[in-house]
């Protein structure tokens, strides 16, 4: 066996090994059970032009699927992720909502907050982890990977992080 064919067996078998590797998550597909505990005590959930009472059901059901995508997505197949949004208070303000041209005005002082309790059951219907989230974020951290398509991009790109990181350690503490 000369140089070049040592030299290709051995990258073969270091890409199916990071292959390996990188499939070591297993296969995702799990669920999360979305709920919103009261939306009118919330901060700030409200758009431009819309009360806070015509905005909830036009933003939660938004949300709620944005992050049972994110679940499907992120979380191991045959767990579930149980959350009640406890608070919810959008990046910036609106600050003449009754005026002809609302906006919402953001900076770095007034940063979005989710805040929720969740609980994650295993197959066998276990609880393996539970807590309370508060994930605040500005602006400026995420301004690059929002998405103009969800009526609340900031949270939704907030919960899609959590719950990713939440599947990874999923997928690396069951093993």
């Amino acid at each position: 066996m000369n140089s070049s064919s040592s030299s290709r067996i051995i990258f073969i078998a270091l890409i199916t090994l990071l292959t390996a590797v990188g499939c070591a998550t297993g296969p995702k597909g799990g669920q999360a059970v979305v709920t919103f505990g009261d939306p009118a005590k919330f901060s700030d959930l409200q758009l431009p032009g819309l009360s806070r009472e015509q905005t909830a059901p036009k933003v939660l059901p938004d949300l709620q699927a944005s992050i049972q995508n994110s679940a499907k997505n992120s979380i191991p197949l045959g767990y579930t992720v149980n959350i009640d949004v406890t608070e919810i208070d959008q990046a910036g303000f609106i600050p003449n909502p009754g005026g002809a041209f609302p906006i919402r005005t953001i900076s770095d002082n007034t940063p979005a907050v989710i805040a929720f309790t969740y609980s994650v059951t295993n197959p066998a219907g276990q609880v393996v982890k539970s807590g309370n989230q508060r994930l605040v974020r500005t602006i400026a951290e995420i301004q690059p990977y929002l998405s103009e398509s969800s009526p609340v991009p900031v949270l939704g790109f907030m919960m899609d992080n959590w719950m990713g990181s939440l599947g990874w350690e999923l997928s690396h503490n069951s093993k």
